[in-house]
């Protein structure tokens, strides 16, 4: 989003880019179900699990054009991936899981 706004020069004013709705615990889940390597937790202290979720809207900026590619999982595995990558995120921090030099799926 930030280069497809550089290159429209009118966009002077402040846009939200927020592909994608989810509290702590849709994350959390997602983690889990996709990536059962790490011990993500499911449960918050002092966090309701009926937490609202807080919606943004990016149509000033679809109205212009712009289309999102990623979903949620897509920007999660690249992170991962990433991360994993640079030695920044272990391969797993479960004992259920072995060390390895494997991609996500």
């Amino acid at each position: 989003a930030h280069i497809f706004l550089s290159e429209h020069p009118k966009t002077e004013e402040r846009y939200i880019c927020s592909s994608h709705d989810a509290t702590i615990y849709d994350i959390a889940n997602m983690i889990r179900e996709k990536w059962p390597e790490y011990d993500v937790p499911t449960e918050f202290e002092g966090i309701d699990k009926d937490i609202p979720v807080v919606r943004f809207s990016s149509k000033k900026l679809m109205g212009m054009g712009f289309t999102f590619k990623y979903t949620l999982e897509d920007m999660f595995r690249e992170a991962i991936e990433t991360c994993r990558d640079k030695g920044l995120l272990p391969y797993s921090t479960t004992r259920d899981h072995i060390h390895g030099e494997h991609k996500i799926e």
